[in-house]
């Protein structure tokens, strides 16, 4: 099994086992999950030809569209709760979260 998580297909794609390590949860916990998206369209499995055990989540055309449909509705869920905040403060906050992000482990380093 790789050491990343990510694919090439910009960190989208995961080992089933790493999403668990990752979450703290068990395999079984990501696999009914991963049914279920799978279900919907979200996701699609696909087998490891190395090690037929293994099993690596792609997100789907669908799952991609999703993702991006809620990192948008995040983003403007964020700027409603900030905005009270003087833009000074936005400010310092935004870079706080961007020193925080590069000091996170991260699959696409």
């Amino acid at each position: 099994m790789p050491d990343e998580a990510a694919g090439a297909n910009d960190g989208l794609e995961a080992w089933l086992i790493e999403i668990a390590r990752r979450l703290l949860v068990s395999a079984p916990v990501v696999t009914r999950q991963a049914t279920a998206l799978a279900e919907a369209g979200l996701v699609e499995r696909q087998p490891d030809v190395a090690d037929r055990r293994s099993v690596r989540l792609a997100l789907t055309a669908k799952g991609r569209r999703r993702v991006r449909a809620m990192r948008q509705e995040l983003l403007v869920a964020a700027g409603e709760l900030l905005s009270p905040l003087p833009e000074a403060q936005r400010a310092g906050l935004a870079t706080a979260l961007e020193q925080l992000r590069v000091l996170l482990p991260s699959s696409k380093r």
